[in-house]
């Protein structure tokens, strides 16, 4: 996904640059990742069928930065959007890809 960054991409805007035209953004690749993780994760938690407060999602070390979105994006969206807050707790047993998401808290509680 993207294109790799080099000195020749990486600024647009300037003379040397090789990009004609299009979007681009460095971290491109990250983006869309870190966006089909908060789909999913979004998907478990409304499959829960109550009013979530506050939720454990449960993921291999390797995939924090996908959970947590670039600059935060996905735990902001879920904070501001759905009110829910969520706390990451990695697990090596966790296969990469893969996660758990755990009720921690509903506004029944």
């Amino acid at each position: 996904m993207g294109l790799q960054n080099t000195d020749t991409i990486s600024s647009p805007g300037s003379e040397k640059s090789e990009v004609v035209a299009g979007p681009y953004h460095e971290a491109f690749g990250q983006l869309v990742e870190s966006s089909i993780w908060y789909d999913r994760i979004l998907e478990k938690i409304k499959a829960f069928n109550v009013k979530v407060k506050e939720v454990a999602i449960h993921i291999n070390p390797e995939d924090v930065n996908n959970v947590v979105g670039h600059k935060k994006e996905n735990q902001t969206n879920l904070k501001e959007i759905y009110n829910v807050k969520t706390k990451i707790i990695q697990e090596k047993n966790i296969k990469k890809g893969n996660f758990k998401v755990q009720i921690l808290k509903t506004y029944k509680d």
